[in-house]
């Protein structure tokens, strides 16, 4: 995977955009929103009605944008091969503001006013705070980022919710693989925020790291909305840790890692996904040197990958970047087209009661969505392999990773790949 910093920056510059209005097919920074202070229609009955929603403010600002835009080339790819069924998809996307709160107000609306048959992107605490609502609306909801160990098995078909990305409970067996065997670090303390995303990475890791051999010296809570961790950080260190464990978002991240380089703390610290962006090490600078995390990577000599950058590029004249959830709600975006197609008809139910059968095997293999068009229209059953490889849903609706990359902060302030490992051989639970 290549260097994060660069691209991170044109997605600061087009987050400027991500909460003007839209309804139908957009450019990547038209996100609505309630700020446009007007109701958006619905589709006609000639389109279909996709929804986004993702925290384009708040702790998730810095991969909205990222992974907006992966799912709008989905869009025109599928618009391009005559739609869904011969209709237009349309999308209309909302700012979910990373919150609970805000996932229930741009799910609420993008059901009851815009009629979407389908919501992907929802991130960690936004996707359970939905899971009744997808049920009593029958409408699917694919998250291509959330991590949350609580949807380990609360989703699948007749629960109306699937993720494409690895979850936390497997990442967090990936951290501990690679804090015990790789870094060989034997001892740690973990230091994560009060929040469902970062309580549920601390507990995978947590299980994971003692299963393996290693040794937890404290768990330190930080709470949301401080203005210092100064106390907290000096209970977390006291023990003099070799290692720490840091699940935190944006926000507490930026005072905690400054107040740890302030206090001369030499721990070598491995943060979560959450962490990998150009926001942080602008926030943080120095004090972001030498911060390690991981994260699960496409095989970009894949034949998925391959095709989902051609696209990418040809729409937005850069690269996708891999393990940004990019291609993950590519695939997302596919998969709910290719259920539609399959069961020959739009409706939330529909998708979910197909999205596993065109997911994964017995069947042809398809990497697009004309493929995969072609195959059901022929009579055959489908395996979509996506740009993120194969997503192949097990019965509570998550998928595994092949590959996981160790990176770290360079002294030029950029993320940087340290190692990658092949992660098909890792415990699966």
């Amino acid at each position: 995977m290549k260097n994060l910093g660069k691209p991170m920056v044109i997605l600061t510059l087009l987050l400027a955009f991500a909460l003007g209005g839209c309804s139908q097919q957009q450019n990547p920074g038209d996100a609505g929103s309630e700020e446009s202070g007007q109701e958006e229609p619905s589709q006609t009955p000639g389109e279909v009605a996709f929804g986004f929603s993702a925290g384009f403010t708040g702790d998730m600002a810095p991969w909205a944008e990222a992974i907006h835009k992966g799912g709008l080339v989905a869009i025109d790819e599928i618009n391009a091969t005559g739609g869904i069924l011969g209709k237009k998809v349309v999308v209309y996307t909302e700012d979910n503001k990373s919150v609970v709160e805000g996932s229930v107000q741009a799910a609420t609306k993008l059901v009851n006013v815009n009629k979407v048959s389908v919501i992907i992107g929802p991130e960690s605490d936004p996707i359970m705070a939905l899971a009744d609502f997808a049920v009593d609306n029958k409408v699917p909801i694919i998250s291509s980022s959330a991590g949350t160990s609580a949807l380990d098995e609360a989703g699948g078909k007749g629960r109306y919710l699937y993720r494409t990305n690895t979850g936390d409970s497997f990442i967090g067996i990936c951290e501990a693989k690679v804090a015990k065997d790789a870094l060989g670090f034997d001892k740690a303390v973990i230091l994560h925020e009060n929040t469902e995303g970062s309580t549920s990475a601390a507990e995978a890791f947590q299980q994971n790291f003692t299963r393996f051999g290693g040794t937890i010296l404290d768990t330190v809570v930080l709470s949301s909305k401080q203005s210092t961790y100064s106390s907290e950080l000096k209970k977390a260190f006291s023990t003099k840790p070799p290692f720490v464990y840091f699940s935190t978002g944006q926000v507490v991240a930026n005072i905690a890692l400054k107040e740890i380089y302030q206090k001369g703390e030499t721990a070598k610290i491995l943060g979560t996904t959450e962490l990998q962006n150009d926001d942080l090490i602008k926030a943080t600078k120095n004090a972001s040197i030498g911060l390690l995390s991981i994260h699960v990577v496409e095989k970009e000599d894949s034949q998925g990958w391959t095709r989902f950058s051609e696209l990418y590029q040809k729409k937005y004249q850069e690269k996708p970047m891999a393990g940004y959830y990019q291609s993950n709600t590519y695939d997302a975006v596919i998969l709910a087209a290719l259920a539609m197609e399959a069961a020959q008809d739009t409706s939330g139910a529909a998708v979910d009661n197909y999205l596993t059968q065109v997911s994964g095997p017995p069947g042809v293999k398809v990497y697009s969505f004309e493929e995969g068009v072609k195959e059901l229209r022929a009579g055959n059953d489908i395996d979509y392999e996506g740009a993120s490889g194969p997503v192949d849903f097990n019965e509570f609706g998550n998928v595994s990773a092949p590959a996981v990359a160790i990176m770290e902060v360079n002294d030029q302030l950029h993320w940087v790949d340290k190692e990658v490992l092949d992660s098909s051989n890792f415990p699966a639970k």
